[in-house]
């Protein structure tokens, strides 16, 4: 699934690049696209794939401060480096944890998912997204030569 992720982000839409809407991808190689009227071509994530850092831009509201989510995906062990950063508290189940924390893998308690942040294994470590969002498709890209399309979830209010 990573590997989509990454071919994604190297086309955007094959059709128009102008007057683009909230969430939409917006980078191309040959220059960003515009977004519509009060949004802005905004940094939202940056991937990591063999070694080189790949953007990506979304139209975002204009001055809407973001945390830029970095993904690794050259990191087959994420986890493991997301394991590090969470807090030290052993759990069971998410009720032994504090407000907008989950018990990842059963095990910790972790900070859930901020805002525009990626959701795609939410299944896998059963930690969503923080409270009042909600995990789902915002936009979508499409892969070069073959066409596919690959949709991106995030976490976005409700």
């Amino acid at each position: 699934m990573k590997i989509f992720i990454f071919l994604g982000l190297c086309i955007t839409f094959v059709v128009g690049c102008s007057d683009l809407p909230e969430l939409a991808a917006c980078n191309r190689p040959e220059g960003d696209c515009s977004c519509q009227s009060g949004l802005a071509c905004t940094l939202t994530k940056k991937l990591i794939y063999q070694g080189q850092i790949i953007p990506l831009k979304q139209c975002m509201k204009e001055g809407m401060e973001i945390d830029v989510e970095t993904v690794d995906l050259d990191n087959q062990s994420d986890d493991a480096a997301r394991t590090k950063r969470w807090l030290f508290n052993r759990c069971t189940s998410e009720s032994e944890c504090r407000s907008n924390f989950c018990c990842a893998f059963g095990k910790r308690c972790a900070p859930k998912l901020l805002e525009y942040f990626t959701c795609y294994l939410v299944d896998k470590h059963n930690c969503g997204c923080r409270d009042g969002l909600t995990c789902k498709v915002t936009t979508s890209i499409t892969l070069p030569i073959v066409g596919i399309q690959i949709p991106i979830k995030q976490c976005v209010k409700a």
